[in-house]
């Protein structure tokens, strides 16, 4: 008989959750912009260790430029290519 595997340390989740914001663990602050060929391939992987732009939710090139949008941020990153 196998058991079906659980969510890892759902506990601890429960009580990190319920700490006040002052005392949370921070996330890493880091922006990812993957580009893929049509076969789902990567093809472009480009990183912003800086976390200018984290939690990138979309990105367009145009004249020569990536725009990168963020769930995070109140402005568009233009990134020259």
């Amino acid at each position: 008989m196998h058991k079906t595997p659980s969510p890892q340390r759902p506990f601890m989740r429960k009580i990190i959750h319920r700490l006040p914001d002052a005392v949370k663990p921070k996330p890493e602050r880091h922006g990812y912009v993957l580009g893929l060929d049509t076969a789902g391939n990567v093809v472009q992987n480009l990183q912003d260790p800086s976390g200018i732009c984290a939690q990138t939710s979309g990105a367009i090139e145009f004249n020569g430029d990536l725009f990168v949008g963020s769930l995070s941020e109140d402005f568009v990153a233009r990134v020259p290519l």
